[in-house]
């Protein structure tokens, strides 16, 4: 928002009353350019509102990036506009890297990117099996996702259901209890094929809690080590309704984005530290779930990410190499 003001030139006070009129037009302008920058200030002093459209979300950000550095801005504002952004669409990842590091030279987000500049082991850096136990005090086995107690259940209701359908038919029992089988089996291969798996997790959550607070630490751990290696943070989600809303694969997930990468990947130039970077932060959940629990049952797909990105580059990673990047 801007205010002008117009003298006209000329005037050497021979006419006062032509003198006074001016004087007040200039105490008026005075009036409203401290009006002006009351307004703009106002507008980093408090949260957001929830429905604040796209193009306005746009706006906001553009009048952040060429606020001044004396510009106050309160942290009620900053933290809304980090959740605007959230999950939000994928052309907002420019604007939340603008927000970031904004608020990062602003010392709101302090700890944001602490260890992006701090030196990270490379490729050619061999770490064996029982260096890395040595070093950490956590078994390599402890980082190898087991079979989450969720699929056993799954695979456990599925063998109910079915037996039941057979033992009914083998004992002629009445027809009811074959079309609750029936009906349970249809049920569950709806549920996986078409919501992923969504209502049988709801109802695992509400009998084993514990599992919820495995997928939290497991998120905390990419969330974490996105934030202080400077990737942005998109949102998160933990549980698989959720998720599918939101069109994020699996139960679960840390969405974060690193410009440096993605500019890297695009130009085909991809360096040691980008890689290091992708790969603290893809293998920080299992990390999390190992340090807390003793044991990673989560990660399978993070390893798929992982692999997927270094297979496919050129010239080819081998799989031991693979693996010794893992560690």
């Amino acid at each position: 928002m801007r205010s002008t003001c117009f003298v006209q030139s000329g005037f050497y006070g021979r006419d006062a009353r032509v003198g006074r009129a001016c004087a007040a037009r200039i105490r008026t302008c005075a009036v409203q350019r401290r009006r002006t920058r009351v307004i703009v200030s106002a507008s980093f002093l408090e949260p957001l509102a929830s429905d604040v459209g796209d193009e306005e979300l746009v706006k906001v950000v553009d009048d952040l990036r060429i606020a001044p550095s004396t510009e106050r801005i309160d942290p009620a504002f900053a933290y809304s506009l980090l959740d605007q952004l959230r999950m939000g669409k994928a052309e907002f990842d420019e604007l939340a890297v603008d927000v970031f590091r904004t608020l990062q030279n602003r010392k709101i987000l302090t700890s944001f990117g602490a260890f992006e500049n701090r030196h990270s082991p490379g490729k050619d850096k061999a770490v064996s099996v029982t260096k890395f136990a040595e070093e950490t005090g956590i078994p390599m086995s402890a980082l190898s996702p087991k079979k989450s107690t969720l699929q056993a259940w799954q695979f456990a209701g599925v063998g109910v259901a079915v037996g039941t359908f057979f033992i009914a038919r083998l004992y002629h029992v009445d027809m009811y209890a074959t079309a609750i089988s029936l009906g349970a089996i249809g049920a569950f291969a709806l549920d996986q094929a078409f919501l992923r798996g969504s209502i049988f997790e709801a109802i695992y959550r509400s009998l084993f809690p514990e599992y919820r607070e495995k997928i939290l630490k497991h998120e905390a751990g990419h969330l974490l080590l996105a934030y202080l290696l400077g990737c942005p943070i998109r949102g998160y989600v933990i549980d698989a309704y959720d998720a599918l809303l939101k069109g994020i694969p699996g139960q679960a997930g840390t969405i974060f984005t690193d410009p440096r990468l993605q500019n890297e990947l695009q130009n085909n130039k991809l360096t040691q530290k980008s890689i290091d970077r992708y790969s603290i932060v893809v293998m920080g959940g299992i990390a999390a779930e190992a340090l807390e629990y003793g044991q990673a049952e989560g990660g399978q797909s993070d390893e798929v990410a992982l692999v997927s990105l270094l297979a496919g580059l050129r010239p080819a990673w081998y799989p031991d190499t693979i693996l010794n990047q893992a560690r």
